[in-house]
């Protein structure tokens, strides 16, 4: 059987490389941003910053990076930095849930006996007494802000914590604050006020071209794969159909390289050829990231199915196993148990969007980009979730 992947995980959406092929620019006007602390001068006032762009286009990575590059250059002046990051998509839908996970981001626990501003003032008094400078991100902000639209003063209140502290002669530790969103578009559903908080510097992300996604995919190769055994003709034509079909999104472009691979290796080849990306684009893919949108029941029966491959050794596995070891998954954790119509109903619809696939009507198989540590631990998140509330 054919060798291909040296480490799968290094091709997953999650991974975050060392460094961003073509996102220097972006990076270097980043770190411009913040001179003065580069050279051990304090901050008096957090600089506020968005970071705009389509999906796949790198604006995540880069947060995590450049926040990154700047603690480590600021710990030789014994500094210490740490990276809050936000999905406002995922984690904090209402204002209510953004400052509960500010907080336990900052490991404070939140009683749900407090408002939504009884949450902010202890948030914004527990960071004043931290030993370390903190940079805060908000993904997603402009879904956020559409959804809250009807509750006021939630952005002014974020880009407003150094004030809240001042005005309570506290000084802030809060060094950077940088929105992320796909368009600049989010600001008109914000008041006047609020706007003007946000301050104009924006860092702009165009999707990727096709060599972009080729030099990309190369870099991502030589810590994922064997040497050799994928060609640039191959490359380019994952890098053409991204460019032109998926709008240069590169964790697109990363998925079908996955999912090529794995197709090569189950078939015994120790090269990913054009037949293999074919194959790969051919099926509905599911996407990677979209593990995260599932329900908790839709989470459980994608691991049951990858323990029943597991079990059976086999590609494909009757639904019966499936439904077992979903079983057995809701008897060892605190997950509802559906019934037989809702578990076949959740089984088309994983089916429907590409996570799960048929062959004849009774076996089934799992889509290669659907990761079983990322999996658990979405499962871990919302039974903790589940727990505290």
């Amino acid at each position: 059987m054919g060798k291909i992947f040296r480490n799968r995980d290094k091709l997953s959406y999650k991974y975050i490389p060392e460094k961003l092929p073509h996102r220097e620019k972006q990076l270097g006007i980043f770190i411009s941003v913040f001179d003065d602390l580069l050279s051990g001068e304090k901050i008096d006032f957090p600089r506020t910053l968005q970071f705009v762009g389509v999906v796949g286009s790198g604006k995540t990575s880069s947060s995590i990076v450049g926040v990154r590059k700047l603690g480590e250059e600021i710990r030789k002046y014994g500094l210490t930095l740490k990276h809050i990051y936000v999905n406002l998509k995922i984690e904090a839908t209402s204002p209510f849930l953004l400052y509960k996970t500010l907080m336990e981001k900052v490991s404070m626990s939140a009683s749900r006996s407090l408002s939504a501003e009884e949450l902010l003032s202890k948030f914004v008094k527990k960071i004043s007494k931290l030993d370390y400078l903190l940079f805060l991100t908000f993904d997603e902000v402009d879904f956020f802000v559409r959804k809250e639209s009807k509750t006021p003063g939630i952005i002014y209140d974020i880009s407003r914590f150094y004030e809240i502290l001042n005005s309570n002669g506290i000084k802030s530790n809060i060094v950077g604050i940088t929105f992320i969103s796909r368009s600049v578009d989010w600001l008109s559903y914000l008041n006047p006020a609020e706007a003007s908080t946000i301050g104009a510097l924006s860092i702009l992300y165009p999707p990727y071209s096709k060599e972009q996604i080729v030099d990309i995919l190369e870099y991502r190769i030589s810590e994922s794969l064997y040497e050799n055994t994928v060609s640039e003709d191959v490359l380019e034509y994952i890098a053409e159909i991204t460019s032109i079909y998926r709008n240069g999104d590169i964790r697109y472009a990363l998925d079908i390289l996955l999912y090529s691979g794995i197709i090569a290796e189950y078939e015994g080849f120790s090269k990913i050829t054009l037949d293999h990306v074919r194959k790969a684009i051919g099926k509905n893919l599911f996407y990677s990231g979209d593990i995260q949108y599932l329900t908790l029941e839709e989470k459980s029966i994608l691991l049951a199915t990858i323990r029943s491959i597991q079990e059976s050794k086999r590609m494909y596995v009757p639904l019966s196993l499936i439904r077992k070891n979903y079983e057995l998954l809701t008897e060892t954790l605190p997950i509802r148990r559906l019934n037989e119509d809702s578990f076949e109903l959740s089984i088309q619809k994983l089916v429907n969007i590409g996570a799960l696939e048929f062959k004849g009507l009774t076996r089934i198989t799992v889509s290669p980009a659907v990761d079983e540590k990322i999996l658990l631990e979405k499962i871990k998140q919302e039974l903790k979730k589940i727990a505290k509330n």
